[in-house]
């Protein structure tokens, strides 16, 4: 007999069809178990490179020069300077030193571009280093698109639901994808961090992220999360759960609770990212100065209309100077809008502005190698509790602000309203005061703006990015978007350029090759096999007898450059 369906047999009944898929499903995952059983540790990198011979020994490092990414060579900022006011023609110049902008420029470079870069302030010094430093996938939009999904829009307008939860899926598979690749080819900058997600009760009501269907999230949270590291490609840890014991083991301060579900997302230093990516533009080429900030358009064109360049002050000394570029890309974060308004005033707005706020405790609330995430807060936001540098993180708030500034601290109103949200789970023989908050920022997410939205609300502002090119001026400008997604939407933003351009400019650009650009510091390579290794601190343990606390720090926070000549690299900060 075959399983072919014919006249004379009845085609399976859906629960038949069911048991099959399990099955399947089952077979399937037993097959992967064995795989990851039996496979041969690190034998192949994630950028698929062999890991066997010299490469998996630990030996010092002096990995940059041989890659060719000497940062002793590097223009120091006077020389980047004077390369700016230089007259020269600039293929592109970016406006802003975040982490798009940097990535930005370090995509344009890399294709063969003549590439500038300019920030008012430090690199990375505003939204890009006043994040909840997680690299991400979104595991709460994955929620929201399926609740869309399950919405009753879903039987009234079919189509535009599930294009809602399309855009919100894709969106979610897309940073899962780019965690993958961050984690993996930069493992000195950004690493894995399990977070327990703890349950008190097998139903929950009200229900999380405000969903009928969500009461139940405490029994289908692990597979939520196995599907959540299918997205990844299984790139990250695996998802697992803790008993009562294991959870009140690792998180003292829980009682009550019945279990958790672990799943991982990674974890970095934001301002040393947003550092390195520049600072690997610059070794390729572009030239990037700080506290350069741009203060006017230049015009020309038949018509004049046409953004040629722009006006400069040097910050330092106070000089105004022109840098002139055939192609102008803003990429101001935040403060998009007040940059667009220098054009022109009447410039519909693009970013809806959310603050968010971040709070610092003590070490002790938090164990070293864990956090773990509040899934259902008064108001529906997550609260992450992460261990940041042997203190405790626990963030964020995510509201709707107009009033964007360069410094700015959170209220008082939002810090207390994190300390009630995180005394469910941090009071208990703890006493969590305010007197316990050590430190606080806040950072101003650049989210889309949609003119439908609630004007009250921060929902209707998209976590996607969007790239805007100007017919009229041809000023390319970037909204949205997050950490996570830096790479593409630096990689969207560049495409967007280079199809706009003249034909001179478009045949000496050439492919987007940063998905095989390790930035500064990065680990082994075929021609450098002497690079950053995990094992680096236990190498400087050995080496130089400091305790490994110490290492850890130095291996996690120094970039590795020609050890022969460590004073050159300062300079070339």
């Amino acid at each position: 007999q075959t399983d072919e369906w014919c006249p004379t047999r009845p085609a399976p009944t859906g629960i038949a069809m069911l048991k099959r898929a399990a099955q399947g499903a089952g077979a399937a995952g037993l097959a992967y178990a064995g795989y990851s059983f039996l496979k041969k540790p690190e034998e192949i990198d994630f950028a698929g490179e062999s890991t066997a011979g010299s490469r998996s020994k630990i030996k010092r490092f002096n990995s940059l020069v041989n890659r060719g990414d000497n940062p002793s060579a590097m223009k120091t900022r006077a020389e980047q300077v004077k390369a700016l006011k230089s007259g020269e023609q600039f293929d592109v110049i970016i406006i802003g030193g975040g982490c798009t902008g940097a990535g930005a420029a370090l995509d344009a470079t890399t294709r063969g571009l003549k590439t500038a870069c300019i920030e008012r302030g430090d690199f990375s010094n505003e939204t890009s280093s006043r994040s909840s430093k997680l690299i991400w996938g979104g595991f709460k939009y994955l929620q929201v698109a399926f609740a869309e999904l399950l919405s009753w829009n879903t039987l009234s307008t079919p189509v535009e639901s599930f294009c809602k939860f399309w855009g919100e899926f894709a969106m979610v598979a897309e940073c899962c994808t780019e965690r993958s690749w961050l984690a993996g080819m930069q493992p000195h900058l950004v690493h894995y961090v399990p977070q327990a997600v703890p349950f008190f009760n097998w139903v929950a009501w009200p229900p999380f992220f405000d969903h009928p269907f969500y009461a139940i999230l405490p029994i289908i949270a692990l597979p939520a999360f196995i599907f959540y590291d299918a997205l990844a490609g299984f790139n990250s840890p695996s998802s697992y759960a803790m008993g009562p014991r294991k959870t009140r083991e690792t998180f003292p301060q829980l009682s009550d609770v019945l279990y958790s579900a672990v799943y991982c997302e990674a974890m970095h230093n934001d301002a040393r990212t947003g550092t390195a990516i520049a600072l690997t533009a610059a070794l390729k080429g572009a030239t990037l100065a700080n506290y350069v900030e741009m203060v006017g358009f230049i015009y020309g064109g038949k018509e004049g209309h046409t953004v040629t360049g722009v006006k400069c002050k040097d910050n330092v000394t106070g000089e105004i100077f022109e840098v002139k570029a055939t192609a102008v890309v803003l990429a101001t974060g935040a403060f998009l809008d007040s940059v667009r308004k220098m054009d022109d005033p009447d410039a519909p707005k693009s970013v809806a502005a959310a603050a968010g706020v971040h709070i610092v405790l003590p070490g002790y609330f938090t164990p070293k190698d864990m956090g773990f995430v509040d899934m259902q807060t008064s108001d529906g936001r997550f609260l992450f509790v992460l261990n940041w540098q042997n203190h405790t993180l626990v963030g964020t708030t995510d509201s709707k602000t107009d009033d964007i500034e360069l410094h700015q601290r959170g209220t008082e109103e939002e810090i207390q309203w994190i300390l009630n949200e995180a005394k469910k789970y941090l009071d208990n023989s703890t006493g969590l005061e305010r007197k316990h908050v050590l430190s606080a920022w806040q950072g101003t997410r650049p989210l889309v703006a949609d003119p439908n939205a609630d004007p009250n609300a921060t929902s209707g502002a998209s976590r996607d990015h969007t790239i805007s090119y100007h017919e009229e001026t041809g000023v390319t400008f970037i909204s949205g978007g997050k950490w996570t997604t830096y790479r593409e939407m630096a990689e969207d933003a560049i495409d967007n350029v280079i199809a706009k351009a003249p034909e001179s400019v478009q045949k000496k650009a050439g492919p987007c090759v940063t998905l095989e650009t390790p930035l500064i510091g990065a680990g082994p390579t075929d021609k450098a096999p002497e690079g950053w290794h995990r094992n680096l601190k236990y190498e400087l343990c050995s080496e130089y007898a400091m305790s490994i606390d110490i290492a850890d720090h130095l291996a996690k926070t120094f970039v590795n450059g020609d050890s022969s000549e460590p004073a050159e690299i300062g300079k070339a900060h």
